[in-house]
């Protein structure tokens, strides 16, 4: 991809033990740091973005922006500043930009090569040359960017595909957290950490509040407990009384 003007500025390496940091204050040109070791934050924009090992991030013209390390783990990074009449859109059609200014981990050995170049050939002042090198790294970030957004993708997919199980199947007593994994063809495990990292609860949580509340809605329309116990999956009514209690602090007799 050409773009017009496009030239390496600087490029470099700072280990920020000493607590080395920046601003609040603008910088004139685009900047991408990436975080060899320790971690730090990036403040942009009034939001504070955590940055850890192997994570970079985008600082771009005139914007105000702070950045430091962190106490206890202070970071070590390097970087590249650059600039070009059509950077900007450069970024975009890569997919970075500022709506996420923190990227993905990546791997040291993976991006360390293409800064690493890019030192070599600025201070050897062969900016031309040097210019594959910001193409490498963005096209390196770019990358990792659309493996998260794919992995985020499916993800949901899973999720949607869990929760629809769910609504589906929760009337059935036979129906649990082992059997909706055999039906989804998905570990414990992972399905467990996806509805953590999604919902904020357990797959088992989520269906028993899933039933709690269908079980609500029918004894608010004349539903005897016993009879929203069974058609919610519930096979014995006292723990089902005692089970709702516990998850609404109401007695389904007083329904």
């Amino acid at each position: 991809m050409g773009v017009t003007g496009l030239q390496l500025l600087w490029a470099g390496r700072q280990d920020c033990s000493d607590m080395h940091s920046f601003g609040p204050g603008m910088r004139n040109c685009y900047i991408i740091h990436y975080i060899i070791r320790g971690k730090g934050t990036y403040v942009v924009n009034g939001n504070n973005y955590p940055v850890d090992t192997g994570q970079s991030f985008l600082i771009i013209p005139y914007t105000t922006v702070h950045y430091y390390p962190d106490e206890k783990e202070p970071w070590e990074y390097c970087w590249i500043e650059f600039s070009g009449e059509s950077v900007s859109e450069m970024l975009r059609e890569v997919g970075i930009g500022m709506k996420m200014p923190v990227f993905p981990a990546i791997e040291e050995q993976e991006i360390i090569p293409y800064f690493s170049k890019a030192y070599e050939l600025v201070h050897k002042r062969q900016e031309k040359e040097a210019i594959g090198s910001i193409l490498s790294i963005t096209g390196c970030i770019s990358d990792h960017i659309n493996r998260e957004r794919e992995l985020l993708t499916e993800n949901e997919k899973r999720l949607s595909n869990a929760i629809s199980y769910i609504e589906a199947e929760y009337h059935r007593e036979e129906f649990d957290i082992a059997y909706l994994c055999r039906l989804m063809n998905i570990s414990r495990s992972t399905l467990y950490r996806l509805f953590e990292e999604e919902v904020g609860c357990s797959p088992s949580e989520y269906l028993i509040r899933y039933r709690v509340t269908q079980a609500r809605k029918m004894l608010s329309k004349g539903a005897s407990v016993k009879s929203a116990a069974l058609s919610c999956g519930f096979d014995d009514p006292l723990y089902f009384s005692r089970l709702f209690y516990k998850v609404t602090g109401v007695r389904p007799s007083r329904l």
